[in-house]
């Protein structure tokens, strides 16, 4: 074995912050064998909770990391094949889906704190449930990529209960985000289930 790599199911995780999805997954029998996370103080706890694989552990920006590196990464580390993965896992950032973070944004937008940004005819109370415009909330489509990447027999993406109901103006009309991931999904080939 390699790295005390285990037998069984093998997970990759993805905005893995200090790593409690993979504790979950790691209690649960599944060895994670590769994490991405942005911020260098959480990596340094990661790895520091995840000795295992810390050599492909990568503090990165995800949009700049793609799934051909990692592949890469454990191949050459643990000498596994993205035909090993079996789980894509992770919960890509949310502040325009979490009930907290739209609200904090909702009181920026009546305080004038986004001067730059464009909101059309509507004011801050209308915004409640639609999408907010902050770039991390389609990181989930980073997901989406290691996902058609690795071709893994499952994916798990967390995210906070306000994406259910958030919403985005899109072709002259109004989605529901869920649907709009579900979608992205499908369209490389899975079924995704909502748990809330």
């Amino acid at each position: 074995m390699v790295h005390g790599q285990k037998k069984g199911l093998k997970a990759i995780d993805l905005f893995a912050g200090a790593g409690g999805l993979s504790l979950g997954l790691e209690l649960a029998g599944i060895d994670v064998v590769g994490a991405v996370e942005y911020c260098p103080k959480a990596v340094e706890t990661y790895k520091h909770n995840f000795p295992d694989h810390a050599e492909t552990t990568k503090c990165e920006d995800i949009t700049k990391w793609s799934p051909d590196e990692m592949e890469a990464l454990i191949k050459d580390k643990m000498k596994l094949t993205k035909d090993d993965i079996d789980i894509i896992a992770g919960g890509p950032p949310c502040p325009g889906f979490s009930n907290i973070g739209r609200s904090k944004i909702i009181s920026l937008l009546r305080d004038g704190g986004f001067e730059n940004w464009a909101w059309g005819d509507k004011n801050a109370d209308e915004l409640r449930h639609t999408f907010i415009q902050d770039p991390r909330n389609e990181l989930f489509l980073e997901f989406v990529k290691y996902v058609e990447h690795f071709e893994p027999r499952w994916f798990i993406m967390e995210n906070v209960p306000g994406m259910l109901t958030s919403k985005i103006e899109a072709n002259g009309g109004v989605l529901k985000i869920v649907d709009v991931v579900k979608k992205a999904f499908r369209n490389i080939g899975y079924q995704c289930e909502v748990e809330p």
